[in-house]
């Protein structure tokens, strides 16, 4: 065994050195003489195939690495493209429908002005023989902003007839159903 020192400082023990045990080897009696020149080439070819091998799987990799990114990159690059297509679309619909709403709006302004009320009731009255309606004879129904209606048949105009006297009776039965 080796010498060991001993050390007491401030109640403490201290061992320098280390427990393990010598081994009787002589490191120094490795010879490279002993191995021959036909091991040695032999050693050198099997490390520079393992090199050749190394290096192919190493490009075979790089190459699978490459062509993947390339094709997410075209992936990527066509769903740009849609998505750019489709918000051109969607610009070019909205723009529709604002300038069919200015139209509409235009259209509706035009009628609204080109009536004239004094005029229609001159022909009511006149070429039509329609009547002013007494109080009793309105109705008021409340109707939503959001409803309408729904015509079922064709509305027929009816032909002329003198007959007073029809025309209330078929009024008082319809209006008993």
């Amino acid at each position: 065994m080796s010498k060991k020192q001993h050390y007491n400082t401030d109640n403490q023990f201290y061992v320098i050195g280390n427990n393990a045990a010598k081994l009787d080897r002589d490191y120094n009696a490795y010879n490279r003489d002993s191995i021959n020149e036909n091991n040695l080439n032999e050693v050198r070819r099997n490390k520079a195939q393992r090199r050749v091998v190394k290096r192919y799987k190493y490009k075979l990799k790089f190459s699978l690495i490459l062509c993947l990114t390339m094709v997410m990159c075209l992936i990527m690059i066509k769903t740009q493209f849609t998505v750019s297509d489709r918000c051109d679309n969607i610009a070019a619909l909205e723009n529709r429908l604002n300038n069919l709403k200015k139209n509409n709006k235009l259209i509706e302004e035009s009628i609204n002005t080109n009536i004239d009320l004094n005029k229609i009731y001159e022909v009511a009255t006149t070429k039509l023989g329609m009547v002013v309606p007494s109080k009793n004879q309105i109705n008021r129904l409340d109707v939503a902003q959001n409803s309408y209606t729904e015509q079922l048949t064709d509305i027929t105009q009816p032909t002329q007839q003198n007959n007073d006297f029809n025309n209330i009776v078929s009024f008082i039965l319809t209006k008993g159903r």
